[in-house]
């Protein structure tokens, strides 16, 4: 998963925010695309890496409007089998712990003098 973040010019009304979110939907492996009108930004997350051109040629296709400033960042895909570890003042415990500590202040059952 890639985000990508980028500055738009020429951008006057929210016509011209919902047009270039368009266009750039369009893209192949595009998942989202929100264009902010008053940040002059617009914002990609794809499954994989698109190339500045074609973010540049999906925007000045639909107006008269040019991409600044590119930045992409790759996000990791979680492992849902991964261990997971919670910290709890100081402890690292797993989650099947932690679970059982959570339900057990919310029931109002967690005492200082009691042990888990």
């Amino acid at each position: 998963m890639v985000k990508i973040k980028f500055s738009i010019k020429g951008m006057h009304c929210a016509s011209c925010s919902a047009s270039i979110e368009r266009s750039l939907r369009k893209i192949n492996g595009v998942k989202e695309a929100i264009v902010n009108l008053m940040a002059k930004k617009g914002f990609i997350e794809s499954e994989q890496d698109i190339p500045d051109e074609e973010i540049r040629k999906a925007v000045s296709k639909v107006g008269d409007y040019s991409v600044k400033n590119i930045e992409k960042e790759e996000i990791n895909k979680i492992d849902n089998n991964c261990k997971k570890i919670f910290r709890i003042e100081g402890m690292e415990i797993d989650r099947k712990i932690a679970k059982k500590i959570v339900s057990q202040i919310l029931n109002g059952k967690n005492r200082t003098n009691r042990k888990m």
